[in-house]
């Protein structure tokens, strides 16, 4: 009866690997939408409102959820702060918030070189900055949907079949 259990728990947390790795593709996705609708709103406010970055960047970290909103928030204290930064400098500065989120390194990085191309004080060389970097997002989340679409179903079934495998194994 405890070798059954065991085994049913090995089983278990195989299938739950495959299903977690899922999720994250998934969560990636999410992500890269929300930026997206995020840049979308910076955007908005730097054209219509002629909203100073600081300020934009606050103004769109109150209506984002984490880890943008915190990342967003952080980025305009440091541009308003004692010792202002560049945004360069504040986005590489609060990279560390977006580790632990589901976006890859590829994701950050696209972010980070964002941040490097916001830093110009002419308005409209900002406005085409982030519709570049619009355009771009749109390929990284075609991207990112195609990699949920072909890997989801393939990381579920390889961690039940990687359990089976083990539990066939161990009997």
């Amino acid at each position: 009866m405890l070798k059954a259990a065991g085994l049913f728990l090995l089983f278990s947390g195989c299938f739950s690997l495959g299903i977690g790795k899922s999720r994250g593709l998934k969560k990636r996705l999410e992500l890269l939408r929300e930026l997206k609708k995020l840049l979308l709103l910076l955007s908005g406010e730097i054209r219509c409102a002629k909203t100073p970055l600081p300020e934009a960047f606050r103004k769109i970290g109150r209506k984002a959820e984490d880890p943008f909103g915190t990342f967003f928030q952080k980025v305009a204290e440091e541009l308003t702060g004692e010792g202002r930064k560049l945004p360069e400098t504040a986005f590489s500065r609060q990279m560390k918030l977006l580790k632990e989120s589901s976006l890859t390194p590829e994701d950050r990085s696209f972010l980070l070189d964002l941040g490097k191309d916001l830093g110009y004080p002419d308005l409209s060389v900002q406005l085409e900055t982030l519709k570049l970097f619009e355009e771009n997002l749109e390929e990284l989340i075609k991207k990112a949907a195609a990699d949920y679409r072909g890997k989801a179903k393939v990381y579920r079934y390889l961690g039940a079949l990687a359990g089976l495998f083990l539990v066939v194994f161990l009997i």
